[in-house]
């Protein structure tokens, strides 16, 4: 049984190792061509790869995916509204269309990451079950407050009042 962890955790790693060298080449490429990944069926999204970017992009018209796909628009990710923080963003333009914004070298870094931590030794007691319990809350609580918050208002730089 051992031996069958340690060759499934090889494999894990190498499957990593592998899925690193295509994602830091999808990097490279997406300076110079943008790459889309499309899902049609329901629920459907589109992902993209443009200058260093991720955009998983859902509830998107039909014509706006299509017109991607084609070649004949490009979305920007440093002109959405707000822009992504250090490549980072949610965005909710408009109805059920939302926009997540990740930066390539935080997916390499998780996903080289998730093939490293499999060869820790783990130890877990109740204190460390209840640290880790508390850090997923408190993200998970993060991620709902900016993906549900309403957009800003406008800074008013006038004031509406009848001239005297």
């Amino acid at each position: 049984m051992r031996r069958l962890l340690r060759y499934l955790r090889i494999a894990f790693s190498a499957a990593c190792a592998v899925a690193c060298v295509l994602l830091i080449v999808l990097w490279v490429r997406s300076y110079s061509q943008t790459d889309y990944l499309n899902r049609q069926s329901p629920p459907s999204f589109l992902i993209q790869s443009h200058r260093g970017q991720l955009t998983c992009m859902s509830g998107l018209p039909d014509r706006i995916r299509l017109r991607l796909l084609s070649g004949q628009m490009h979305f920007d990710p440093a002109k959405a509204s707000p822009p992504p923080v250090w490549g980072f963003g949610v965005t909710r333009p408009v109805g059920s269309m939302s926009l997540f914004f990740l930066p390539h070298w935080f997916v390499v870094l998780l996903i080289s990451a998730l093939g490293g931590i499999v060869w820790l030794r783990w130890r877990f007691t109740l204190r460390t079950l209840l640290v880790a319990m508390a850090l997923v809350a408190i993200v998970l609580g993060l991620a709902v407050h900016f993906a549900t918050r309403p957009p800003a208002e406008p800074p008013v730089d006038h004031i509406d009042a009848p001239d005297l």
